[in-house]
C-alpha cells in the first residue's frame, strides 16, 4: 500500500483507507491504557487535555464528511455560519474548545469513536468513490468556495482524519508525557 504520510500517494480508496487506519491505530495506540486522570486533568500550555484534542479531532472529521455529504459543514462542526466563514483555523479551534470543554471523558471517547467509525464507513460504501475524492472541493462547496478548493477534496479529507491523527499526536504524547 503506498502511504501519503510518508510521501507516497494512494492510488484507490482501500489504499486510502490503509492510510487512515494506520494514522488512527498510531493515535489510539498513544492514548489507550491512560487513566482518565491523564486524558482529562493533564493540560498543554493552551489549556487543553487529551480529550480536548480528541473531541476537536472528532469535530474536524465530522466537518468534512458533511461536506461530501451535501450538509453544511459548519453545522459539523458545531459553528455558526457567520463563526464558520469569519474565523481562521485557531479561531474556530477556540470557538469549538469552549464549547466542549466540560464534556466528560466518556462522552468524548463516544464521540470521538462514533464519528471516526461513521467517516470510515462512508468512504468504504458505495456512495462515495474514489472518483469523487479527485473532485474539487469546491465541488462540494459550490456556494463557499475556498482558497485552492480547485484542488481534489481528497486533500481535505486526508487533512481531517490520517493527516490531522499525525498533527495531533506529538501534542497528546508530550500532555500524557507530564504523568511519567
Amino acid at each position: 500500500m503506498q502511504d501519503i504520510r510518508q510521501g507516497r500517494y494512494p492510488i484507490d480508496m482501500d489504499g486510502f483507507l490503509f492510510v487512515i487506519a494506520d494514522a488512527r491505530q498510531s493515535l489510539e495506540s498513544a492514548t489507550s491504557g491512560r487513566s482518565e486522570h491523564d486524558l482529562t486533568e493533564l493540560r498543554d500550555a493552551g489549556g487543553w487535555a487529551v480529550k480536548d484534542h480528541l473531541y476537536h479531532l472528532a469535530v474536524w472529521e465530522r466537518g468534512i464528511r458533511y461536506l461530501l455529504q451535501g450538509l453544511p459543514r459548519h453545522e459539523g462542526m458545531e459553528l455558526t455560519w457567520q463563526q464558520y466563514r469569519e474565523l481562521d483555523a485557531d479561531g474556530m479551534n477556540a470557538v469549538i474548545f469552549e464549547k466542549n470543554r466540560d464534556r466528560s471523558l466518556q462522552d468524548v471517547l463516544q464521540v470521538f469513536h462514533a464519528e471516526h467509525e461513521t467517516m470510515v464507513d462512508y468512504l468504504a460504501s458505495p456512495v462515495i468513490t474514489w472518483d469523487d475524492l479527485q473532485k474539487p472541493f469546491n465541488h462540494y462547496a459550490p456556494d463557499d468556495p475556498v482558497e485552492h478548493g480547485d484542488q481534489p477534496v481528497l486533500f481535505w479529507v486526508f487533512g481531517n482524519t490520517a493527516g490531522h491523527f499525525d498533527e495531533h499526536q506529538p501534542w497528546i504524547e508530550a500532555i500524557l508525557q507530564q504523568s511519567r
